[in-house]
């Protein structure tokens, strides 16, 4: 009876990571997508603008590469029967990589009417590149699809003591107190139009 309980729980917890992998990876495809939908837009709102065209056509290539990566990502740890992501701690040039990110967004800033500034300074820190690519392009993605008309999104880094510190502000809805506490629960939403 103790082996065959043993089984039962283990064979919950493999439906339980399954679920909770087949969740993350579809809400981390949502943001290249998101980008490439956002540049084939603007392609066109203005379709004889030459400059847009160019760098509309690199992100979307940036972003579609992005996307291979995370298939093949799937693929492989489907092969491997495993669920969770592969973390690969390397030294990131964290305002290198928020200059790119900022840069990725700024099509789908112009289509909601927002403007993105930045104030970083030099800071490296030691972890995996792709997941602070996730967070950060979470970040700014809410802060600005859940902003106002003519808002603006600052986005800084700045290193000191040994530690960086990264800050996205936006002049967008904010989150209410009473849901702050909840912020880190996967997947909870205070705003009904997302909990779709």
């Amino acid at each position: 009876a103790g082996k065959l309980r043993l089984a039962v729980d283990k064979l919950q917890e493999l439906e339980r990571q399954q679920k909770a992998f087949i969740g993350n990876i579809s809400h981390e495809f949502k943001t290249p997508l998101t980008s490439i939908k956002a540049n084939v837009e603007l392609l066109g709102m203005y379709p004889d603008d030459a400059a847009l065209h160019a760098e509309a056509t690199r992100h979307i290539g940036r972003e579609t590469a992005r996307l291979q990566e995370m298939v093949e990502t799937v693929l492989r740890l489907a092969a491997l029967e495993k669920y969770d992501f592969e973390q690969q701690a390397e030294f990131v040039d964290v305002e290198e990589l928020l200059r790119d990110l900022t840069d990725r967004a700024k099509a789908k800033a112009t289509r909601y009417g927002v403007r993105l500034e930045t104030d970083l300074a030099p800071a490296r820190v030691w972890a995996d590149r792709e997941s602070l690519v996730h967070v950060f392009m979470n970040l700014l993605d809410n802060a600005i699809k859940y902003n106002v008309p003519g808002g603006r999104v600052r986005v800084a880094c700045r290193s000191a003591g040994g530690e960086v510190t990264v800050d996205v502000a936006d002049t967008g809805i904010g989150i209410p107190h009473g849901e702050r506490e909840r912020i880190f629960e996967p997947f909870h939403t205070a705003s009904p139009d997302r909990s779709r």
